[in-house]
């Protein structure tokens, strides 16, 4: 159904017409049920005497018939009430709302919502909510992503906040290819971490073991490899810490061998990485991403560390099985021609 926009105005304060209703609708399910973990269009051929929102196991759906005009009578009423938001906050957080589900991408109708929240005109709690809803079914929405943040930093965290956001990181890169937001929002999810609670060697251990399955199936995302980099600098920037708790970390990192000092264990886990990055070279055929891998790798060994267990096998190619990989294609020879120059250039 087309509306003249002429007649938004009108529909305005009609608490009866059909976009009011179908507002309402929405509003009631996600009071009644805060634990929605989904929401998606619903492909529907035609419109039928019943509310087009649906609600079936925690999962919430608007049939697509009515999205268009929906939004535009949100979308609409959303800027005309900003002027007067301290009296019409209740009507522009419903408008706000809605429009946001079916369109995420508007910074500035997020940036209403902060303003309702920051002068205590609106839970916070309720847009972990929706813009968990919109990750839903859109996985890379930056603006979604970058209201949450905004979100953990302006009100009380639950104890198990690091958890949840790190759960929401999983299911947004899962369900997207190469999610670089989600992979930045895990960072700084992490970072904040860091930054209230000090290292957490076990909660390092945890995300290095999760980086390291991720990555052996994701081959080509370059965004999970540069988790793991960033996992990787974070150790060696806390090597003082570790070194007071050297029996924890040894038995967090499964590390049997009696290393003495932290700085050894950092050097173990890059020579791990090393031969698992060679094995994944040999093993799969021109993934342009484990070469920029394998060559963070040999600077973190060499320039931060004086031990010269991987300079050896850049200086001397006969002794580094990468010139063996198997089935090299054209692709791959021209990855082989890059490393074997950067190594000559990086030996110097």
């Amino acid at each position: 159904m087309q509306r003249d926009p002429s007649d938004y105005k009108k529909m305005a304060h009609d608490p009866y017409c059909l976009e009011e209703r179908i507002i309402s609708d929405l509003q009631a399910v996600m009071k009644k049920d805060p634990n929605l973990e989904e929401f998606d269009v619903v492909p529907v051929t035609e419109a039928k005497n019943r509310s087009p929102i649906i609600h079936i196991s925690h999962n919430l759906g608007i049939e697509v018939w009515c999205v268009k005009t929906v939004f535009m009578y949100c979308y609409e009423n959303s800027f005309k009430l900003d002027p007067m938001w301290k009296k019409e906050y209740l009507r522009l957080e419903r408008y706000t709302r809605m429009a946001l589900l079916l369109n995420p991408n508007i910074a500035t109708l997020w940036n209403t919502r902060k303003r309702l929240i920051a002068n205590h005109l609106l839970d916070g709690d309720c847009d972990f909510l929706l813009s968990k809803l919109v990750l839903s079914q859109k996985p890379k929405c930056v603006e979604a992503l970058s209201h949450r943040r905004w979100l953990l930093q302006q009100v009380s965290l639950d104890p198990q906040w690091v958890e949840t956001e790190l759960s929401l990181c999983d299911r947004l890169s899962s369900r997207m290819k190469c999610n670089y937001h989600a992979w930045s929002h895990r960072q700084w999810v992490y970072s904040q971490s860091l930054k209230l609670q000090g290292f957490n060697l076990n909660l390092w251990a945890s995300e290095f073991e999760i980086s390291d399955v991720w990555t052996k199936f994701h081959l080509s995302d370059h965004s999970g490899w540069h988790y793991r980099k960033f996992l990787l600098d974070h150790f060696r920037q806390n090597l003082g810490k570790i070194e007071q708790n050297m029996d924890i970390a040894r038995k967090v990192l499964g590390d049997s061998t009696g290393t003495a000092t932290s700085s050894q264990l950092y050097m173990n886990l890059l020579n791990e990485e090393l031969q698992k990055n060679q094995d994944l070279i040999l093993s799969f055929n021109a993934h342009e991403t484990l070469w920029y891998y394998r060559r963070f790798l040999l600077q973190a060994g060499t320039i931060d560390h004086s031990e010269s267990l991987f300079i050896e096998k850049c200086c001397n190619p006969a002794k580094s099985n990468c010139n063996s990989a198997n089935n090299v294609d054209a692709i791959q020879m021209r990855y082989l021609e890059h490393h074997r120059r950067w190594l000559s250039d990086f030996c110097l």
